[in-house]
């Protein structure tokens, strides 16, 4: 969910040094395959992952989940779920941003995805930062994409019990 590709990650890793790498995208598994094949390429060990956004008691939780399995039909069922909502919350967050004096917000943080199935505040912030209305990302956070700001809007995310149930099924 960064600006480069998965191969260009793994691309990246090998020209550091790196001799094994886990992709690990919030809420997908898409980019697995991608850098797999560049990894093989490197002649990287490559683990199979995912930073999966679950809510547990009440709170956001981000779990990084290594060697699953990409093809595991429940997760990505799961995760499409996932995806589906934050796709919401991002048009809601581009409309409150707009309606806190900053235009076009989720035009211009859809400019930063390189999956269009993955859009995010942090895609917001590098908007915010891009067109001068912030420094940088903690400034962004800080002033419109946390809790209580005018661009922030909340997640119904997984429980912890439905992430685990979907990786074992």
């Amino acid at each position: 969910d960064g600006l480069l590709t998965p191969a260009n990650v793994v691309r990246r890793a090998a020209a550091h040094g790196v001799d094994v790498l886990a992709l690990t995208d919030h809420d997908e598994v898409a980019g697995l395959a991608e850098a797999r094949d560049a990894a093989a390429e490197a002649g990287i060990s490559f683990v199979n992952g995912s930073e999966l956004s679950v809510t547990w008691n009440g709170e956001t939780v981000h779990i990084v989940a290594l060697g699953i399995d990409p093809d595991n039909v429940e997760l990505n069922e799961g995760l499409a779920a996932v995806r589906s909502g934050r796709d919401s919350r991002a048009r809601r967050i581009g409309d409150a941003l707009q309606d806190a004096g900053i235009p076009d917000a989720f035009d211009g943080a859809s400019t930063f995805v390189t999956s269009p199935r993955l859009i995010s505040r942090t895609h917001f912030a590098r908007y915010l930062i891009e067109t001068g209305y912030v420094r940088d990302m903690k400034d962004a956070f800080k002033r419109y994409l946390t809790a209580g700001k005018p661009g922030y809007v909340a997640h119904a995310w997984a429980t912890l019990p439905q992430v685990v149930d979907w990786i074992h099924g």
